[in-house]
């Protein structure tokens, strides 16, 4: 009997779990907000620095007036960036349990169509393919083992290197 083992195997190898790659909106929100405050600093330091050049045309007080206003503000877009990640990451504990429950019924859909994908094939063509798995991952897992050994032996010996 012709077991399509390498169609199952294809088809386990293009699975992927999208929900695991997916950020949160909240997290999204936290960065795009943290970005947008970063160049509104920005921003602010270019236009704190521009009378700079240009002192000679200012009356002196109106020119420290305006410099002091514009570093306030760029303090105050500094640490509007800083605090926006930590608070809005603090506001998300509280959802932390709808969160999950969303990320696992996402996961359980996903699984479901991948199920369904593979209910084509007979459950002996699954269970050879599983078998097929099974027996090649221990070797595989000694392989990358090995790898990474070998690889951190090197590593070591380049930092001892340039350490002495």
């Amino acid at each position: 009997m012709l077991y399509r083992v390498d169609e199952i195997l294809g088809y386990l190898n293009r699975c992927e779990r999208t929900t695991l790659n997916q950020a949160d909106p909240l997290e999204l929100l936290a960065k795009r907000l943290s970005l947008r405050g970063l160049i509104v600093s920005f921003i602010f330091l270019l236009l704190m620095l521009l009378p700079l050049g240009i002192y000679a045309f200012f009356p002196e007080k109106l020119f420290i007036l305006v410099s002091k206003f514009l570093f306030i503000l760029m303090m105050l877009s500094g640490i509007f960036t800083l605090l926006v990640e930590p608070v809005l990451m603090l506001l998300g504990l509280f959802k932390w349990k709808t969160m999950t429950l969303t990320r696992f019924l996402k996961e359980v859909q996903e699984d479901e169509g991948h199920v369904a994908a593979l209910s084509r094939y007979d459950a002996n063509e699954l269970q050879y393919a599983e078998f097929q798995l099974i027996k090649k991952l221990p070797p595989m897992k000694i392989a990358s083992k090995s790898f990474l050994v070998r690889k951190q032996r090197y590593l070591r010996y380049w930092h001892f290197r340039f350490c002495l």
